[in-house]
């Protein structure tokens, strides 16, 4: 019978630790995937080509800005940070 209660607790543990590692991992983005009809609507550069197949980000700017104000200073050379910028991509 304790078996069973140590097998269900581990297993209950585990289950436990895998979620939590997941939910760390689903923090939100400060990019949004666009249409290309939304893309085509804002202003943008001249290019003398164009790509067969491409994919459309918005940047939220106030998004960015907060997530940089947690970040060190340049001038503090030895500060360790956990700031981390994602970017979109495959």
């Amino acid at each position: 019978m304790k078996q069973y209660y140590k097998k269900s607790g581990l297993f209950f543990l585990a289950v436990l630790m895998f979620s939590l590692v997941g939910w760390s991992q689903n923090r939100s983005s400060v990019w949004t995937k666009v249409t290309h009809s939304k893309a085509a609507t804002e202003q943008q550069r001249f290019r003398k080509s164009q790509p067969m197949a491409a994919e459309y980000y918005q940047l939220n700017l106030n998004a960015l800005k907060a997530q940089l104000h947690n970040a060190p200073n340049r001038s503090d050379a030895g500060a360790l940070s956990n700031v981390v910028l994602d970017f979109p991509g495959r």
